[in-house]
């Protein structure tokens, strides 16, 4: 039997699983439907069914809302529990029903039983939300779980192969479904090694499908004499909104103008929007990814000049605005995109195949041409220290390791009373 080396990009809204060929080339997995990529939705069916992907996302709309679970991957690491028909469901096994789709549909059409894989997670989680992602790939059946940084992932799929000669910096800009990254790594000779990140947890094109709601609504009722607060407590209208929304959202990218209808009490309205005003509902949340940008760079000390790319993955960089913003911020910028939903689960792939031919490709040194390893050396996402609280009740915060430090890392300070 082939021992394939898989790697999971688990998406906010939608995932994908991909393997290396035998010509050591990264291949995506269609789902059992076909698709490159799966929803990360899940339904919970009248008829006690756990339906993941399409068709969840589809049958949702003829179910109540309180039966679908979206955007499960920004409750990891987080209290939040489901209910539903007398039973409860947290971030972890609900994760865990989105990998075993994935990891089901592969199984079946290599008839295999895959028991490691390389899964991504977002730069900026924590050791918290990490052991969780692990947990969950453990739940769907997998014995042996690596994880690695989406960013670093989508730089893996860049640069992998001696395809870009000479050392080369690179910033990621990912902007996903519902979380976005920024990374500045450095790439030589397989050589992956992370400056700074920085990132932001609810920032991503769920948010850019909101704004596109608001228009929508905004346009139904004044053409319907309707008031907006009655549209949102319409649950169907509701239902119907985030889908449409994502739909309307993807037509623009495209097109300049497109049309869409909502049913609102059995009459059909059509509603037309344009990009400009969709770009301007959304301009905000653009701003805060460039916001972000600038921090990784002031955080070194750099400029976009010492930037070689900005490489733009996560299905939301598709969006024409993201170019547009960044080119207006840094026109030197050179500025590419690289198989914006496919690249993170690429690079995971290779990834895994590294290990599998060398399990200490992580901490070794640089290898020879022949060995084909991947190195990839990571930096803190966040900034670690104590807190001490006084009688008086006060507090003292003392920092000891500070984010985009490079790991591991180890330090001791000695406190005296």
């Amino acid at each position: 039997m082939t021992d394939y080396c898989i790697g999971i990009d688990l998406g906010t809204t939608y995932s994908c699983l991909a393997y290396v060929d035998e010509d050591g080339d990264p291949v995506i997995e269609k789902n059992f439907e076909q698709e490159e990529t799966t929803p990360s939705v899940i339904l919970f069916d009248d008829n006690g069914q756990i339906l993941v992907g399409s068709q969840a996302k589809e049958m949702a709309l003829m179910y109540e809302q309180d039966r679908a679970v979206t955007a499960i991957k920004r409750e990891i690491g987080s209290n939040y529990v489901k209910e539903i028909d007398g039973k409860t469901y947290n971030p972890t096994q609900l994760s865990a029903t989105i990998l075993k789709k994935l990891l089901d549909d592969f199984n079946s059409n290599h008839c295999c039983d895959i028991k490691k894989a390389v899964i991504t997670v977002p730069a900026y989680f924590g050791q918290n939300e990490r052991d969780q992602t692990k947990t969950a790939g453990m739940i769907a059946g997998l014995e042996e779980v690596t994880l690695i940084n989406e960013p670093t992932a989508a730089a893996i799929s860049y640069g992998y192969n001696g395809k870009k000669e000479g050392k080369e910096r690179v910033l990621v800009y990912d902007l996903g479904g519902g979380t976005f990254d920024v990374t500045v790594l450095e790439i030589e000779n397989g050589k992956f090694n992370a400056v700074a990140t920085d990132g932001e947890r609810f920032l991503g094109g769920k948010d850019w499908d909101k704004a596109m709601a608001e228009i929508i609504k905004e346009k139904v009722a004044e053409e319907s004499g309707t008031d907006i607060d009655f549209l949102e407590s319409d649950p169907e209208v509701v239902k119907s909104l985030e889908y449409d929304s994502e739909v309307i959202k993807k037509r623009l990218s495209t097109s300049e103008v497109t049309k869409g209808t909502l049913t609102v009490d059995s009459h059909k309205y059509v509603y037309s929007v344009n990009r400009k005003e969709f770009e301007d509902m959304s301009e905000d949340k653009l701003m805060q990814t460039i916001d972000v940008m600038d921090r990784v760079l002031k955080s070194k000390s750099m400029t976009i000049d010492d930037i070689d790319v900005v490489i733009l993955v996560g299905g939301s960089s598709r969006m024409p605005q993201v170019k547009e913003a960044i080119s207006k911020k840094y026109p030197t910028a050179n500025i590419k995109a690289h198989d914006s939903d496919l690249a993170v689960a690429k690079g995971a792939a290779l990834f895994a195949k590294s290990i599998s031919e060398s399990p200490t490709a992580i901490t070794e040194e640089a290898p020879t041409e022949e060995e084909r390893r991947i190195i990839v050396k990571n930096v803190l996402s966040k900034t670690f220290g104590l807190k001490a609280t006084y009688e008086d009740g006060s507090e003292m915060i003392s920092n000891l390791i500070f984010r985009n430090e490079t790991l591991p890392i180890e330090k001791t300070k000695r406190y005296y009373p």
